[in-house]
């Protein structure tokens, strides 16, 4: 099988109004060994800035972030872009083999209210995808 077609998808954080309170899902990477994360901006004032970060656990109850993963000005953190006239989208993409936790919290605010939407692609399953239950969609049309 070839491996794009081996990939899980699914919605972490559905489109909405995120302003200064921290809207997070989470994500259960169970067989993956890949996870990308886009965070999808709709456009702004480029005096909007965005602030991302993304937590690792074994539980679903305790998370450690994860500083190369994490926005900011701290060290080893990354800058995320300010808004812009036209939509963006920040692409996170981490290797389990450098972090082998299954659950993956991706945290988000923006400095005033804008439209950001969050998602994620688990690949190379290892349970394989088969039909669209097991690649998270409502529908699985390869060709």
């Amino acid at each position: 099988m070839i491996h794009s077609q081996n990939q899980k998808v699914g919605v972490v954080i559905a489109p909405v109004s995120i302003g200064t309170t921290e809207v997070t899902g989470t994500i259960d990477t169970l067989d993956a060994d890949y996870v990308t994360i886009d965070t999808v901006l709709a456009t702004g004032a480029t005096t909007v800035t965005l602030e991302i970060a993304v937590a690792y656990g074994d539980t679903t109850s305790a998370f450690t972030n994860i500083p190369v993963f994490t926005s900011g000005t701290a060290t080893g953190n990354f800058s995320a872009p300010n808004a812009a006239a036209t939509p963006q989208i920040v692409r996170i993409g981490i290797d389990k083999r450098n972090y082998p936790y299954r659950y993956f919290r991706v945290g988000v605010t923006n400095s005033s209210a804008r439209i950001t939407a969050v998602k994620a692609d688990l690949s190379r399953q290892s349970n394989g995808v088969t039909d669209a239950t097991s690649a998270g969609a409502a529908a699985l049309v390869l060709g």
